[in-house]
């Protein structure tokens, strides 16, 4: 198989540090049975490592690019801009991944094909999935070799392929210590897959019919945020749920949202996305895969305040919940708009 017909530009790279030295004191209560990992070292699929170096810093760099057998210094020229040109879409592909701390680490990696959740295979596993879960000694970097689903066509799309690497899948934000909170990282990159077409299209995406309320830049508000209420006439006075709320099997879950994203983007923001995770599985938000909501080009503020809702699952249990949000989600890559991008706090759901 051909790796790659014709590379635009193939990986984004990238050390996010925390400035917090203190370590986190790990307990196993309330461990999420269902997102134990296993060190990469130990795995028997076709995963390469090696050990870098030891470092004080803490966080993680993460990048994807195509092939199996390139390095980061031959597929990462200068002016990368997290675009690529495959034959199809089952290409193989690569995942970096650099655990910076004092400690093992544990990750899960989702992948997002258009903005909607797609299985992929580890090569030497047995089966495609919508989850790659793993942990990492210190300074060791893993590539990760995968290719996506098999029912992916080629088309002449500019076709987004949004790559989530969260920490500690394990750990419920709502049931753990503030230390282990404040160790929870995340990246996500939003890349870009085309099949050798001179001009691919823009994605079409169709707008979410909710209402969005535009508050003023002056509330200071900037990022993605989960918040319980907002009175829209007094934008700072912001209830946010707990860390941990309880709902009932099959309940219908109302929450809101305050965001702005323009600070994750150098060229001017004309629409956002935004999808949800429930137990590292996405869900609809308010009957949609996500939410896609342009920006009134009249509007001198981009802080919206909106409301969502999911379906909770109906059996009994603890859920993480979070949100991604996307800038300008339909348009071509550039070295201005392909950075990372924003997440909300999670929070954990106990369904009782």
């Amino acid at each position: 198989m051909s790796h790659v017909k014709n590379i635009f530009t193939i990986l984004f790279f990238v050390t996010f540090l925390i400035a917090c030295t203190n370590q986190a004191s790990h307990t196993d209560d309330f461990i999420n049975e269902n997102r134990q990992s296993t060190n990469i070292t130990e795995m028997d699929f076709d995963i390469t490592h090696r050990k870098l170096y030891d470092t004080t810093d803490q966080g993680i760099s993460f990048g994807i690019f195509p092939g199996l057998e390139n390095t980061l210094d031959e597929v990462c020229p200068e002016g990368c801009w997290g675009s690529f040109v495959l034959e199809r879409p089952q290409d193989f592909l690569t995942a970096s991944v650099v655990n910076y701390g004092l400690e093992e680490r544990s990750f899960i990696l989702k992948l997002f094909y258009n903005y909607e959740e797609v299985a992929f295979q580890v090569l030497g596993s047995e089966e495609f999935q919508t989850e790659f879960l793993f942990s990492l000694d210190v300074g060791v970097e893993a590539h990760i070799h995968f290719q996506l689903e098999d029912n992916l066509e080629i088309n002449m799309y500019r076709n987004k392929l949004t790559a989530a690497l969260f920490s500690m899948p394990e750990y419920y934000a709502g049931l753990s210590d503030w230390e282990i909170v404040d160790n929870m990282l995340n990246m996500i990159i939003n890349f870009e897959l085309s099949y050798g077409f001179d001009t691919p299209d823009l994605l079409d995406l169709n707008l979410s019919p909710i209402q969005i309320k535009t508050l003023s830049t002056e509330t200071g508000w900037f990022g993605l945020h989960i918040i319980d209420s907002l009175d829209p006439d007094n934008p700072d006075d912001v209830i946010f749920p707990n860390n941990l709320i309880q709902g009932s099997p099959g309940e219908i879950l109302d929450l809101g949202f305050i965001v702005d994203l323009s600070s994750t983007v150098f060229e001017p923001l004309e629409s956002y996305l935004l999808l949800a995770l429930l137990d590292w599985q996405q869900v609809e938000m308010t009957g949609s895969p996500y939410l896609f909501i342009s920006i009134d080009g009249d509007s001198e503020s981009f802080v919206n305040y909106g409301r969502f809702s999911i379906n909770l699952p109906e059996e009994p249990g603890f859920y993480e919940l979070i949100l991604i949000g996307i800038a300008n989600p339909h348009a071509p890559n550039t070295q201005e708009n392909y950075f990372p991008q924003e997440t909300s706090q999670r929070i954990t759901i106990q369904v009782k």
